[in-house]
């Protein structure tokens, strides 16, 4: 948890300067989707079981803030 928070704090700068392009897009580009993927943020709320981080909705919130 302590890892994707990080990488949430190193990522915002990123995200916030291609807000426009993804806005535009509707969509995120796929370079950053798979930074996104490759950091554990698309597997989140998944279960353990099936590979996934299993983080409470408050941690979730607190990441994604």
């Amino acid at each position: 948890m302590t890892d994707l928070l990080a990488h949430a704090h190193a990522l915002k700068a990123t995200v916030a300067a291609r807000a426009d392009e993804i806005d535009s897009a509707r969509r995120l580009p796929a370079d950053l989707a798979r930074t996104l993927a490759e950091a554990g943020f698309f597997r989140m709320a998944l279960p353990r079981e099936y590979g996934g981080l299993e983080l409470a909705p408050a941690r979730m919130i607190e990441v994604i803030g």
